[in-house]
């Protein structure tokens, strides 16, 4: 209780997420008398020196050299090559480009603010409603997180103490599933509503420079993806290869990363890098504390009291991620929930990778639900509306796509298990 209290007041009077989860165990350390001060700053070190921790800031810095190298007007444009004149067509675009766009970034938040940016007030021009481009930008950056490479799935790894390289494999089914679940609902809404076609094919010759740079900025994740599982490297080596492989494209190939850009983009990675590790190693203080008075376990305990059906505990883990995701950003509710979540996968024979997965989609549908989602606030920034009109007019039927697939995915495991099953034989 003195955690939930602490917790609950510390946010409620706007202390910083990452001083809340460090100053909630060091409240309970003095309250309580029994856990030696020493602990705080033995596990924020503790923490720290995470060997793979390093590869979250290059994660993060390659994305956003791949962004500002000029890849996102390349990738919508890459998009546009497998919709053709098809009704709704520009919306399709959003989606289509959001998949590759995940891809590369792994950031819900990029996405909905770099497709956004282009792709919003293009189909409002086009005669697409405010509400529903906003809404389509929203729900299709989801697949951010869950397809490879993921700044969430390295976080659950690190927590977890699970490989990073399952855990990328294992979300690119549940990604490309929500992406075609959103495409089939977008056509239908589009020929309900008679959304306007696009109009103009790309001619044969800019079909192909979309082709030629939009493969350029897909190797990225296929370079990351590949040398992982097949050994070459570590996670940590392969962002490394990541921002070299982003500064070459940009740079030399694309030359729109100029030597000003490269410095704004530094600046902007590291204090975005900066916030993450501070909640990191805070959490490790957190995650110790948990350990030492039995939390996990008593949590697990509660709930094989409750009952022993995995399906039931299944469904009670979903809505209890479902809530914290719309009062806490994923990052914090990964940290705080993994220690007590795979205590309990452990009791009821959950794959602790499976696991991952359905944190991971399951937190991510928070940024898109109020109040806290931020990605929400983003594109009605964009798109010039107030909250409550992308909610009820656009939001909802998309939204509940993607729950859909979340509980498709927490009770069929095989969309998250198969293509690491490939791989471990």
């Amino acid at each position: 209780m003195v955690y939930v209290i602490t917790f609950l007041l510390l946010l409620f009077i706007g202390i910083p997420i990452a001083f809340v989860i460090g100053i909630t165990p060091f409240i309970k350390m003095l309250i309580s008398g029994d856990i030696p001060h020493t602990i705080f700053p033995q596990q924020m070190f503790s923490g720290a020196t995470i060997y793979m921790l390093f590869a979250i800031p290059f994660f993060i810095f390659a994305g956003n050299l791949m962004n500002t190298g000029g890849l996102t007007r390349r990738i919508v444009r890459f998009a546009q090559i497998f919709v053709g004149t098809v009704r709704g067509g520009l919306a399709m675009v959003n989606v289509i480009a959001s998949m590759f766009f995940g891809g590369i970034t792994g950031s819900a938040n990029a996405d909905t603010a770099a497709l956004g940016s282009i792709l919003i007030p293009a189909m409002k021009r086009e005669g697409y409603d405010p509400e529903f481009s906003a809404a389509i930008t929203v729900t299709s950056s989801t697949m951010g997180p869950i397809i490879p490479p993921s700044i969430s799935m390295v976080l659950y790894a690190i927590m977890a103490q699970e490989s990073v390289g399952t855990l990328f494999i294992s979300g690119a089914i549940p990604g490309i599933l929500i992406g075609v679940s959103l495409l089939i609902i977008t056509y239908f809404i589009a020929q309900r509503r008679k959304y306007p076609k696009y109009e103009r094919r790309l001619t044969f010759g800019e079909a192909v420079t979309a082709l030629k740079d939009g493969i350029l900025a897909l190797l990225m994740p296929i370079i990351i993806l590949g040398g992982i599982l097949g050994g070459v490297f570590t996670p940590t080596e392969a962002a490394g290869v990541a921002v070299v492989y982003a500064l070459i494209i940009g740079m030399f190939v694309y030359r729109e990363l100029t030597l000003k850009k490269l410095l704004n983009v530094a600046f902007e990675s590291a204090k975005l890098s900066a916030m993450l590790l501070l909640i990191v190693v805070m959490a490790k203080v957190l995650s110790w504390v948990f350990a030492a008075e039995q939390i996990p376990t008593s949590m697990a305990n509660f709930m094989l009291a409750l009952t022993n059906n995995k399906y039931l505990v299944l469904l009670l883990l979903n809505l209890i991620m479902l809530i914290m995701g719309m009062v806490l950003e994923p990052t914090s509710n990964l940290i705080i929930l993994t220690p007590i979540f795979t205590e309990i996968a452990a009791q009821f024979g959950i794959d602790p990778i499976h696991l991952g997965v359905i944190m991971v989609l399951n937190l991510t549908i928070g940024l898109i639900t109020p109040p806290v989602g931020t990605c929400l606030f983003t594109a009605c920034g964009i798109a010039k509306i107030s909250l409550e009109r992308l909610i009820l007019h656009g939001l909802m039927p998309l939204l509940l796509t993607v729950i859909g697939i979340l509980f498709l995915v927490t009770y069929v495991p095989w969309f998250s298990q198969f293509l690491p099953s490939l791989f471990t034989g």
